[in-house]
């Protein structure tokens, strides 16, 4: 009783490849294509849902998504590449493969039917790491702190 939906889109060719393959392996029951949804509407369509996978393989700075996922109670199951491994810690904030290993994605999917536990684990300690990490005022005031000490460094350097 597992339904993915997929949110977003991509570039045609790749997406028309996709709905061809649920289409072959009839999983049109199963899969959704949901399309490109404005940013305003995430908010109340993330709560639709229980797990975000973030199957990125990219090396992003810090997805956005991964953050506004855990905030709204979902687990993450994704890759760590680029910033993203400094908010989905494996089995602390949420489950992680590598990119490109669908066998590993199954598997912890599996992981987190086979534990339901696992699951309200996984929410408190993202929401808990969300909350105190990436709140938006810190993050502001951290950033200022940084700008500061950059900008006492740099006057010297210059002048010397």
């Amino acid at each position: 009783n597992i339904h993915l939906t997929l949110v977003g889109s991509g570039h045609p060719d790749y997406e028309a490849h996709l709905k061809s393959l649920v289409e072959e392996n009839r999983l049109t029951s199963f899969v959704h294509f949901k399309g490109r949804v404005p940013r305003e509407e995430m908010p109340e369509l993330l709560p639709q849902f229980d797990v975000l996978i973030f199957p990125s393989t990219y090396e992003e700075p810090l997805a956005r998504m991964t953050q506004e996922a855990m905030a709204s109670d979902l687990v993450v199951v994704g890759t760590t590449t680029g910033g993203t491994k400094e908010i989905l810690i494996e089995g602390q904030t949420g489950l992680t493969f590598p990119p490109e290993d669908a066998d590993m994605l199954a598997e912890q999917i599996k992981r987190l039917i086979d534990h339901p536990r696992l699951r309200t684990q996984l929410i408190d300690n993202a929401r808990t790491k969300v909350i105190n990490e990436f709140d938006i005022s810190r993050m502001i005031t951290e950033i200022e702190w940084h700008l500061s000490q950059a900008a006492e460094i740099i006057p010297a350097a210059v002048n010397s």
